[in-house]
């Protein structure tokens, strides 16, 4: 059996109550051959800082993956924003 038939996907269990929600527009991605690292910062009380609370680590493939269902669905968004727009614009909104 081949490594690509050996992986099945892993499901994932979203319990609301268990995931906590943190807000940020700070994110810095560094990427190196094997892996690439995603820190999220989220700004102290003062404003002045943004303390790392997460790092996310993905394998180089496994973020581009990553990177092509984010494109997908930022596509669908720009889409759907043109049309809402145009019916703003034309007062059937």
């Amino acid at each position: 059996m081949s490594n690509q038939q050996d992986k099945k996907p892993v499901p994932i269990k979203f319990v609301d109550n268990d995931v906590e929600s943190v807000f940020t527009d700070i994110v810095q991605i560094n990427i190196d051959a094997e892996v690439v690292k995603i820190d999220i910062g989220i700004k102290s009380k003062d404003q002045l800082l943004a303390n790392v609370s997460h790092r996310v680590i993905m394998t180089v493939p496994h973020f581009a993956r990553f990177l092509e269902v984010g494109n997908g669905i930022l596509d669908r968004y720009k889409k759907e924003f043109e049309n809402f727009r145009k019916e703003q614009k034309s007062g059937n909104g």
